[in-house]
């Protein structure tokens, strides 16, 4: 399946945007349409972010061949990168695995390690995530003081609410 993006410009080398856990395209909208002024840039929702498709894989490899397929829909044979965090690991699992289309390469926010301790920060978004039931919640307000219960921080509850999209069938 194709990852959902957004094509900032057309005009200059591909800059690819890669965003963070819990985020999606919209997260980098500002830096994406600024460099649109050099860069013909274009934003991608990773898989299980945004408005991609969901999966049930979702480990770097498949992650990256996600992004893979989307240069090659988009009829671009290597590209420069940004990656923020997760998209950083992303692209720098591109620039292992298929090096030759990864011309540069920007991480932020992350190195090439393992997280183990930050995994453990975020078990209770994902299980808050979990549990949320898409049935009774009725609006993105509902979904805010559900999730209370498991994401004391605020700004981090509002953060993974923007991950909160209505589907096809108005859920």
């Amino acid at each position: 399946m194709l990852l959902n993006f957004r094509q900032y410009s057309h005009e200059g080398e591909s800059l690819l945007i890669l965003h963070g856990l819990f985020g999606s395209l919209g997260n980098w909208g500002a830096h994406s349409k600024f460099l649109a002024e050099h860069y013909s840039v274009i934003g991608v929702d990773l898989r299980n972010h945004g408005e991609s498709f969901h999966d049930s894989e979702l480990n770097y490899p498949a992650m990256a061949e996600d992004v893979l397929e989307l240069m090659n829909h988009c009829n671009i044979p290597s590209a420069n990168f940004i990656g923020h965090s997760m998209g950083g690991k992303v692209a720098m699992e591109l620039a292992l695995s298929q090096g030759d289309k990864v011309n540069k390469l920007v991480v932020v926010d992350i190195a090439p390690l393992a997280y183990a301790e930050a995994a453990d920060e975020h078990v209770e978004v994902i299980e808050g995530m979990k549990a949320l039931n898409f049935d009774k919640t009725k609006s993105r307000l509902d979904a805010e003081k559900f999730l209370e219960n498991y994401i004391a921080d605020k700004p981090t509850r509002k953060f993974v609410l923007t991950n909160l999209v209505r589907n096809n069938q108005g859920k």
